[in-house]
C-alpha cells in the first residue's frame, strides 16, 4: 500500500530542520550581558552563556540533540528569557519528534516574547505541523484497529482527530507564511508550506511552493559556491561549506521527489518523469530515481526508455543486494513487461 502523505514528507522535514537549525540559532541576536560572576570557574554569566552557546551549536552540528538541549537548559537557568537559547531549546525538542517533545517546543514558542521573528514563526509552524501529524497518525491507527479508544464510535473519533489535525496544519501554514513575510527567500518556511499544503490536499499549491523551494535552495547553493572560492578559507569553514552544499543538494532532491509524486498523482506523467531525470542529474547514484522513473515511463508507453531506466536500477542495485531481493525481482518483472510491449510493436 502507498505510504501516508506525512510519511512521504518526512525527508523534507528532516532535511529542512537539520540544515537550518544551527544557522537559525546563530542568527538570533546576542546573548544577554551581565557583570555578575559565578564563583565556581570565575566566569561572568555572560561568559557562561557564550560557552553554552558554543557547545550547543557544536552538538547540533554533531547531531547530538540531547546534549544541545542540556546546554540550552543550563543557559536558561542563568537567563530564563534569553531568546537565542529558547529558540535552540524549542528547535531541538522539535527535532526529537516525540509527542511530549513536540508539545514542549510549542509551549516554548508560544511563551516567547519576540514572536514576530521569522525564525520563531517557522519553528513554531513546524512544531504545530508535527502535532497535526501525530493526531492524524492516531486517527489512522483507530480506523485500522491498531489502537484502542474509550470512545463509543472509534471511526467518529478518528474523524474528529483528523479534523483537529487539519486545523493544526492550517495554523502551521499561517505561521510559515508569516515567516516568509518577515524574511523572504528562506528555504525552511517555504519547505514548511510545501509540506502543509500537501497534507491539506492542496497539491497544486504544494507543487508551486516546491518550485519556490528549489529556487531558494539554488540561490543558497550559489552563495556557498562563491564562498568556497575564497583563497583564505579555513579548514573548518571549508568543511562547513561542504556540509551546506550537501544539505542543499539533498533538500533539492527531496523537493523534486515531492513534485514528481504529486505530478504522477495528478496524472501528469511526463512532468513527473522530468523531475526524476533532474534528480538523476543532481545525483547519478540515487538509485531509486531510476526505478520510479521507469514505472512512470511505462505508464506513459515509453517502453524503451522505461527498460533503460529499470535496467540501470537493476545494475546499480546488484552492487549491494542479492539477485533475489524483492525490489530487484519486481524490477526484472517490469523489464520483461517492457520487452513484451516492444516485441508487440508498442513504444
Amino acid at each position: 500500500s502507498a505510504p501516508a502523505v506525512h510519511d512521504r514528507l518526512a525527508p523534507l522535514l528532516r532535511a529542512g530542520l537539520t540544515a537550518g537549525l544551527a544557522a537559525a540559532t546563530l542568527l538570533l541576536g546576542a546573548c544577554s550581558s551581565t557583570n555578575d560572576r559565578d564563583n565556581s570557574l570565575g566566569l561572568t554569566k555572560d561568559e557562561y552563556l557564550g560557552l553554552y552557546l558554543e557547545n550547543a551549536v557544536r552538538y547540533v552540528d554533531l547531531g547530538d540533540i540531547d546534549r544541545a538541549i542540556g546546554q540550552a537548559t543550563k543557559a536558561l537557568e542563568i537567563d530564563p528569557e534569553n531568546e537565542r537559547f529558547l529558540l535552540i531549546f524549542g528547535r531541538c525538542h522539535l527535532l526529537r519528534g516525540e509527542k511530549d517533545s513536540i508539545q514542549m517546543a510549542i509551549d516554548v514558542f508560544e511563551g516567547m516574547e519576540e514572536k514576530d521573528d521569522f525564525r520563531v514563526q517557522m519553528s513554531w509552524g513546524a512544531a504545530v505541523e508535527r502535532k497535526g501529524v501525530i493526531y492524524d497518525e492516531t486517527a489512522d491507527a483507530l480506523r485500522e484497529g491498531r489502537r484502542s479508544t474509550d470512545a463509543a464510535d472509534p471511526i467518529a473519533r478518528a474523524d474528529e482527530l483528523h479534523a483537529e489535525a487539519e486545523a493544526f496544519w492550517r495554523d502551521a501554514k499561517t505561521k510559515f507564511k508569516r515567516s516568509i513575510e518577515l524574511r523572504s527567500g528562506e528555504p525552511e518556511p517555504i519547505n514548511g508550506l510545501v509540506r502543509t499544503t500537501a497534507l491539506l490536499g492542496e497539491f497544486e499549491e504544494s507543487i508551486g511552493w516546491a518550485n519556490e523551494l528549489i529556487d531558494a535552495v539554488r540561490a543558497s547553493q550559489s552563495l556557498v559556491n562563491q564562498q568556497m572560492d575564497a583563497i583564505d578559507l579555513s579548514a573548518a569553514r571549508e568543511s562547513k561549506l561542504f556540509r551546506d552544499r550537501r544539505s542543499n543538494r539533498e533538500l533539492e532532491i527531496s523537493a523534486r521527489l515531492h513534485i514528481a509524486t504529486l505530478e504522477r498523482r495528478l496524472g501528469r506523467l511526463a512532468k513527473s518523469s522530468e523531475q526524476f531525470d533532474a534528480i538523476s542529474s543532481l545525483d547519478p547514484e540515487f538509485v531509486e530515481a531510476y526505478s520510479l522513473n521507469a514505472q512512470v515511463l511505462y505508464e506513459l508507453g515509453e517502453f524503451r526508455k522505461a527498460k533503460e531506466s529499470i535496467n540501470r536500477f537493476i545494475q546499480m542495485k546488484a552492487r549491494t543486494v542479492k539477485y533475489d531481493d524483492p525490489n530487484v525481482m519486481k524490477a526484472y518483472d517490469l523489464s520483461e513487461r517492457c520487452d513484451q510491449a516492444l516485441r508487440s510493436g508498442r513504444g
